[in-house]
């Protein structure tokens, strides 16, 4: 709706510029830049991008899933980085850290996801095939990560100020930026000597409105005097002229700029081309109403001339990068369509994890209970696996901690009863295992 308001307001100007034939004869190509300017300063409508920080959730996730199936010769190793022993080994280059995080998480009993608390399984068949699995899926989901891009809003709004503005993408005094050094510079056709048409939108306004000694003020665009003179001597005369200009123009509100708007603007600017219909304009690309092959700004004001003959391809600098942003969002909007279909897959991979994650807690049922009795039977089975800890910290039930046993292989040792507990439970399925849900 706002581009319509713009595209009515430029048409209206023309109407009544051949409705009067005589006054403010600049109008019409004052306002065709109007439009323009206001799609330059208006709102990109790029995609919002939800879908990198969903993303790297996922992959988190089943990065923690990972580990926590992972076989224990590979779990038991300190994931800490040591400084004095670089691994360089790409996938532990690139997980360490990762993998470090969520150990540590698991032994916290914090690691927690989707309603599920993350804990390690025991060793069983369906732990090794949850680990062969789950890796598969992270693989999976790291090579369809690749297929997201950032939607960067930046781009998009760095091509429109450039073109409203120059390569600066900001109101410059400095000649070659936002205005040329001269007049002739900035509005006559390219080809001779430094000449630049189009170097900004800014600039071509001030072609067009400027008359030969400025005192008229603008008012041949703005319909009434202006706050300043305008004539393009040079970049400071041309600067003087541009606020009001600007401010000058009619607006809708702040227009959401798509790549049909900018098309669309395109299209009416260049429909603005050879308003005047004269003799010298046949032969030439010019915006404005003067009847003149010849603009400058200065002695020759009212006219920008973009190209020496009717025929061919148009170099505007401005124009480029209005098209350059219509392209950027064009490619968002397609780019915004792959980054959703990757994290729909990579959320269908990690529910493929969580269910695999969730057989390795329940384990192998028939052997469990198998195991269960002969625990239970004789628990001293398991006094080696806890003799084998040294600290306090790594003697984990169903092992007990006597700090004051004299043989210091021995201060771990297995807790008969809780073992029996934990391979009861074991062999029946219960516990936190059964307990587990996820969405």
């Amino acid at each position: 709706m706002a581009l319509n308001i713009v595209v009515m307001l430029a048409i209206i100007a023309r109407l009544a510029y051949r409705a009067s034939g005589t006054a403010n004869e600049a109008v019409p190509a004052y306002h065709t830049l109007c439009a323009v300017v206001n799609i330059a300063r208006g709102e990109p409508t790029t995609p919002e991008d939800t879908e990198g920080a969903a993303i790297s959730q996922e992959i988190t996730l089943l990065t923690e899933l990972n580990i926590t199936v992972a076989d224990d010769d590979f779990y038991n190793q300190d994931f800490k980085e040591d400084p004095n022993n670089k691994i360089t080994e790409a996938n532990w280059v690139k997980h360490r850290a990762a993998w470090h995080t969520a150990k540590e998480q698991i032994a916290g009993n914090k690691l927690e996801a989707h309603g599920l608390k993350i804990t390690r399984p025991l060793n069983s068949h369906a732990r090794q095939t949850a680990a062969v699995v789950i890796n598969r899926t992270l693989e999976m989901a790291l090579e369809r990560r690749e297929d997201y891009k950032p939607l960067k809003k930046t781009e998009v709004e760095e091509a429109l100020l450039t073109a409203l503005y120059g390569p600066t993408k900001s109101l410059s005094q400095t000649a070659g930026e936002s205005f040329g050094e001269t007049g002739a510079n900035a509005c006559s056709a390219p080809g001779a000597a430094a000449a630049k048409p189009g170097m900004s939108l800014i600039s071509d306004m001030v072609c067009v409105c400027s008359s030969t000694s400025g005192s008229n003020n603008a008012d041949e665009c703005l319909g009434a005097a202006g706050a300043s003179a305008c004539v393009y001597t040079n970049q400071n005369s041309a600067h003087t002229c541009a606020a009001q200009l600007l401010d000058g123009c009619p607006t809708a509100g702040k227009t959401k700029v798509s790549a049909a708007a900018i098309q669309a603007t395109i299209g009416a600017f260049i429909t603005g081309l050879k308003d005047k219909g004269g003799s010298s304009q046949a032969k030439n690309l010019i915006l404005g109403t003067k009847n003149a092959a010849t603009c400058d700004g200065a002695a020759n004001p009212g006219c920008v001339k973009y190209k020496a003959s009717g025929g061919g391809e148009m170099t505007i600098p401005w124009l480029t990068k209005l098209q350059e942003a219509a392209d950027k969002l064009k490619t968002a909007k397609v780019q915004k369509a792959r980054n959703m279909a990757a994290l729909t897959e990579i959320r269908q991979l990690r529910s493929i994890a969580i269910q695999e994650y969730l057989k390795a807690l329940k384990g192998d049922q028939p052997q469990l209970q198998k195991i269960a009795g002969d625990q239970a039977a004789d628990p001293k089975k398991k006094e080696p696996d806890c003799n084998k800890h040294k600290s306090k910290d790594d003697c984990k039930d169903p092992c007990k901690w006597n700090e004051s046993e004299s043989d210091a292989s021995k201060r771990c040792s297995l807790d008969t009863k809780k073992a029996a507990e934990q391979a009861t439970a074991a062999g029946t399925g219960e516990g936190a295992a059964g307990e587990q849900k996820t969405d």
